[in-house]
Protein backbone atom coordinates (compact mmCIF):
# COMPACT_ATOMS: atom_id res chain seq x y z
CA UNK A 1 0.00 0.00 0.00
CA UNK A 2 1.11 3.31 -0.91
CA UNK A 3 1.77 5.56 2.10
CA UNK A 4 0.81 9.09 2.24
CA UNK A 5 1.57 12.47 3.98
CA UNK A 6 -1.74 13.75 5.87
CA UNK A 7 -1.89 17.75 5.47
CA UNK A 8 -4.41 17.59 8.36
CA UNK A 9 -4.39 15.71 11.77
CA UNK A 10 -8.11 14.31 10.18
CA UNK A 11 -7.30 13.65 6.76
CA UNK A 12 -7.77 9.67 6.07
CA UNK A 13 -7.12 10.07 2.50
CA UNK A 14 -4.51 11.04 0.22
CA UNK A 15 -7.21 12.75 -2.18
CA UNK A 16 -10.65 13.76 -2.47
CA UNK A 17 -10.55 10.66 -5.40
CA UNK A 18 -9.77 8.17 -2.90
CA UNK A 19 -12.91 9.39 -0.69
CA UNK A 20 -14.96 9.07 -3.66
CA UNK A 21 -14.18 5.58 -4.14
CA UNK A 22 -14.44 4.36 -0.90
CA UNK A 23 -17.54 5.95 -0.31
CA UNK A 24 -19.08 4.09 -3.54
CA UNK A 25 -17.64 0.80 -2.26
CA UNK A 26 -19.02 1.13 0.96
CA UNK A 27 -22.58 1.57 -0.97
CA UNK A 28 -21.81 -1.60 -2.96
CA UNK A 29 -20.80 -3.52 0.58
CA UNK A 30 -23.82 -1.96 1.96
CA UNK A 31 -26.37 -3.34 -1.11
CA UNK A 32 -24.93 -6.70 -0.45
CA UNK A 33 -21.80 -6.47 -3.67
CA UNK A 34 -18.84 -8.51 -3.14
CA UNK A 35 -16.01 -6.31 -3.36
CA UNK A 36 -12.48 -7.55 -3.36
CA UNK A 37 -9.58 -5.23 -1.54
CA UNK A 38 -6.19 -5.84 -3.98
CA UNK A 39 -3.10 -4.30 -4.08
CA UNK A 40 -1.92 -2.80 -7.74
CA UNK A 41 1.00 -4.51 -8.76
CA UNK A 42 2.37 -1.72 -10.63
CA UNK A 43 2.43 1.25 -8.35
CA UNK A 44 1.41 -0.63 -4.81
CA UNK A 45 -1.72 1.43 -4.22
CA UNK A 46 -3.96 -0.53 -2.00
CA UNK A 47 -7.95 -0.39 -4.17
CA UNK A 48 -11.32 -1.90 -4.17
CA UNK A 49 -12.90 -3.40 -6.96
CA UNK A 50 -15.96 -5.58 -8.16
CA UNK A 51 -14.81 -7.44 -10.56
CA UNK A 52 -13.15 -10.35 -9.65
CA UNK A 53 -10.64 -10.10 -12.75
CA UNK A 54 -9.28 -6.76 -12.01
CA UNK A 55 -6.02 -6.87 -10.75
CA UNK A 56 -4.19 -3.00 -11.71
CA UNK A 57 -5.70 0.06 -10.28
CA UNK A 58 -8.34 2.64 -12.18
CA UNK A 59 -4.93 4.69 -12.20
CA UNK A 60 -2.97 2.36 -13.82
CA UNK A 61 -5.14 1.07 -16.79
CA UNK A 62 -6.03 5.05 -17.12
CA UNK A 63 -2.25 5.19 -18.18
CA UNK A 64 -2.32 1.89 -20.21
CA UNK A 65 -5.50 3.72 -21.89
CA UNK A 66 -3.68 7.15 -22.38
CA UNK A 67 -0.70 5.22 -24.23
CA UNK A 68 -2.77 3.23 -26.45
CA UNK A 69 -4.20 6.18 -27.49
CA UNK A 70 -1.74 8.39 -28.55
CA UNK A 71 -0.84 5.27 -30.79
CA UNK A 72 -1.65 5.84 -34.80
CA UNK A 73 -4.31 3.66 -35.63
CA UNK A 74 -3.82 2.32 -39.36
CA UNK A 75 -7.47 1.96 -40.31
CA UNK A 76 -7.30 6.05 -39.59
CA UNK A 77 -4.19 6.70 -41.49
CA UNK A 78 -6.27 4.77 -44.54
CA UNK A 79 -8.83 6.47 -44.30
CA UNK A 80 -7.52 10.05 -43.97
CA UNK A 81 -5.40 8.73 -47.52
CA UNK A 82 -8.85 8.11 -49.45
CA UNK A 83 -10.09 11.02 -47.81
CA UNK A 84 -7.12 13.38 -49.54
CA UNK A 85 -7.61 11.34 -52.63
CA UNK A 86 -11.44 12.16 -52.82
CA UNK A 87 -11.18 15.98 -51.98
CA UNK A 88 -7.84 16.02 -54.97
CA UNK A 89 -10.90 14.54 -57.53
CA UNK A 90 -13.51 16.97 -56.65
CA UNK A 91 -15.64 14.23 -54.53
CA UNK A 92 -16.84 13.41 -51.24
CA UNK A 93 -15.54 10.83 -49.33
CA UNK A 94 -18.73 8.38 -49.60
CA UNK A 95 -18.89 9.14 -53.68
CA UNK A 96 -15.37 8.45 -53.88
CA UNK A 97 -15.43 5.18 -52.04
CA UNK A 98 -18.67 4.06 -53.80
CA UNK A 99 -16.86 5.06 -57.50
CA UNK A 100 -13.86 2.89 -56.50
CA UNK A 101 -15.95 -0.36 -55.36
CA UNK A 102 -18.01 0.06 -58.70
CA UNK A 103 -14.94 -0.45 -60.89
CA UNK A 104 -14.21 -4.10 -61.06
CA UNK A 105 -18.37 -4.55 -61.38
CA UNK A 106 -17.61 -2.77 -64.54
CA UNK A 107 -15.34 -5.45 -66.24
CA UNK A 108 -17.81 -7.62 -66.44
Amino acid sequence: MAEFEPKRPDQKYCRPKCAKRFAQFRNFKKAGRTVYTRICPKCGRLFMTIDENKFDCQDCIGNEVKERLRKPKKKDDVIKAVNHMARASGMSYGKFVAQISMKPLERK
